[in-house]
């Protein structure tokens, strides 16, 4: 009997977690500054059968896509904190109804000619290789923010430290292009 053998991959390297960039057309300022991304979770929870002797559970048919998670460093004009937290001020407009007229009338709105899509964008995390090339792009489609987590000033350190903000967003899908 002959041994089973498996071929080989055309493709042995392994990828790189520090190769990678993130860009979301409203949001510009951000690209350069990425530090870190999660790839968000995937699931399909299975639908359950009932029977009289048992549940059968059979492949789910709606997907649930996790958070999209982003970590990036706060330039010193603090241009892109600013950006990202104009685009939620906007979609939650907290003093008045103006604020999202603002919003809707804005510089990055102005490419979105559908109003009821324009609190929108799309975002491309481009997979480099071993070259520095991109090798995938993957595209989130209806990108919008959800939370800015808190960032901490301190005046007790010895050593330069750079501030850095977590944002999450919600988006409909994305696809592997």
């Amino acid at each position: 009997m002959q041994p089973l053998t498996c071929p080989i991959p055309s493709n042995i390297n392994p990828l790189q977690s520090s190769g990678f960039m993130f860009d979301i057309l409203k949001l510009p300022e951000v690209k350069f500054f990425c530090q870190e991304i999660a790839l968000p979770s995937l699931n399909a929870p299975p639908a359950d059968f009932s029977t009289p002797l048992s549940t059968v559970y059979v492949p789910g048919d709606k997907l649930q896509f996790g958070d999209l998670s982003i970590v990036f460093l706060i330039d010193e004009n603090m241009a892109n904190y600013i950006a990202l937290h104009n685009w939620m001020v906007g979609l939650g407009f907290p003093v008045s109804h103006q604020q999202y007229a603002n919003f809707l009338s804005s510089r990055t709105n102005s490419l979105n000619k559908n109003p009821a899509i324009a609190g929108y964008s799309d975002g491309v995390l481009s997979i480099l290789n071993s070259t520095n090339s991109p090798s995938k792009t993957i595209r989130f489609i209806d990108v919008f923010p959800t939370s800015i987590q808190q960032v901490n000033f301190r005046s007790d350190l010895s050593t330069t430290e750079f501030l850095t903000a977590t944002a999450s967003f919600r988006y409909t899908y994305y696809v592997f292009e």
